[in-house]
């Protein structure tokens, strides 16, 4: 992302890059945190939210612009990546979707994949196309 100065995460050798699914650790100048899209409240492990980082190579903010700096940072620094995420019990981050393309019905949060998948799964479809 433009906002991030490096990598935030990667595989270090070859047992990691065997971890399929995943994108690999945090790398060592990195901190995450996985949060309720809508609460802010921190998840634990296998719990999908949305990825905030902070580190020494994500932005300060963006130049003479504060209400989007405010937008995507809170005060402690924390970058809301938009990325809907997990870390698995091993310390493995694992991107799932955008958490802006969710499609909200009722109390559910609908991926667009999801869906995606499920309908081209009908023998009947020929093709689909979700958009939130």
């Amino acid at each position: 992302m433009t906002e991030s100065a490096g990598g935030i995460a990667g595989m270090k050798g070859p047992v990691e890059c065997e971890h399929y699914g995943s994108v690999g650790r945090l790398f060592c100048n990195m901190e995450a945190k996985i949060v309720d899209p809508e609460t802010g409240e921190a998840l634990s492990s296998m719990q999908q939210g949305e990825l905030c980082v902070r580190g020494s190579v994500i932005m300060k903010g963006y130049v003479k612009n504060k209400e989007a700096t405010t937008a995507a940072m809170d005060s402690e620094g924390w970058l809301k990546t938009g990325d809907l995420c997990y870390f698995d019990y091993d310390g493995f981050l694992c991107i799932v979707d955008r958490v802006k393309e969710l499609i909200k019905y009722k109390a559910y949060q609908v991926k667009p994949t999801e869906l995606d998948h499920y309908l081209q799964s009908i023998p009947e479809e020929v093709d689909a196309a979700v958009i939130p």
